[in-house]
């Protein structure tokens, strides 16, 4: 799975069913801006969706839960990357690699 199958899941899906954020969000209970947000970032961005969120939308979008909470949770290993990439960003370094002395 890519990073975006979240985003395009939902994207696909309010497309189809001709809905906006604002109607998904009524239905839903989640605010618009977040909907927006899983709509456009998937799970990546920098609004992250709860497990609740996501079954609320694979309902209100007629999908198996089992799809939504799929392409919304990345592999550990993606994770790890994620948090690294995160880390350097805040930091301001690069990767490099450590050199040990034996």
């Amino acid at each position: 799975m890519t990073m975006d199958d979240l985003a395009q899941l939902i994207q696909k899906s309010m497309h189809r069913r001709r809905l906006t954020a604002q109607a998904v969000a009524e239905q839903t209970g989640i605010r618009t801006p977040r909907i927006k947000a899983f709509a456009e970032d998937g799970a990546n961005g920098p609004i992250h969706p709860t497990d609740d969120e996501l079954k609320e939308l694979a309902r209100t979008l007629s999908l198996p839960p089992s799809a939504v909470l799929g392409a919304a949770h990345p592999t550990v290993r993606a994770k790890a990357a994620s948090a690294a990439r995160r880390l350097r960003q805040r930091t301001g370094t690069r990767r490099t690699l450590a050199r040990r002395s034996y």
